[in-house]
């Protein structure tokens, strides 16, 4: 006998402590989808849809910030207030990501920004050497990366988590002793964390 609503990871009956993926329209247990029942909670009053583990991955399991990405772009497009409801939802994805906190020491086979050495040099840090990263509008992000893994593969996400912290933290930014000089460079905070919601879009973040 079949059953109508089974869950698409245990194949069990979805009959309670189930939600509704909005991309592959399957029913899944929250147990199944690591979901406590503080989050569940947290899941029954966002007025955005959830998104499976499966369907919120890249194909080796790990979460696609790219994807994740896209979707705050186009909630951005809607407007201020639909860009904050879906970052509320991306914060509730991320709670099972952890932050790489580590710092790659080998420097010695990447390739030198020679045109900042210049710059470097003249302000004698001479002991100091610019490493090269894209000039791709992700620059910010390139380099940090580089600083964290060795290479650019974690741009992406520390576009997306910066959005995401501009978003959560505003107040708490808007607040610090810092912010005064920032606003030189950023001296529109919310077309600031708009456009880091575009990958190559450059951001003064």
């Amino acid at each position: 006998m079949s059953k109508k609503y089974a869950c698409s990871v245990c194949l069990e009956n979805c009959k309670t402590g189930c939600i509704y993926c909005e991309i592959c329209q399957s029913w899944l247990h929250y147990s199944c989808q690591n979901i406590d029942k503080a989050e569940s909670k947290d899941w029954t009053g966002t007025p955005l849809g959830y998104i499976c583990i499966v369907c919120r991955s890249c194909d080796d399991g790990s979460f696609d910030f790219l994807m994740g990405t896209e979707r705050l772009k186009k909630a951005a497009k809607l407007g201020l207030k639909m860009l904050k409801i879906a970052v509320n939802r991306e914060t509730l994805f991320l709670k099972s990501q952890p932050v790489e906190n580590t710092l790659h020491s080998d420097f010695s086979s990447h390739k030198q920004d020679h045109v900042a050495n210049i710059f470097l040099n003249h302000y004698h840090a001479n002991t100091k050497a610019a490493l090269r990263s894209t000039g791709d509008g992700d620059c910010p992000f390139n380099a940090i990366s580089t600083c964290l893994v060795g290479d650019e593969s974690m741009s992406v996400e520390l576009r997306f988590r910066c959005c995401v912290e501009m978003i959560n933290n505003k107040n708490k930014i808007l607040r610090h002793k810092l912010y005064p000089r920032l606003v030189l460079i950023s001296p529109d905070y919310d077309k600031d964390y708009v456009d880091c919601t575009k990958p190559g879009s450059y951001s003064s973040v």
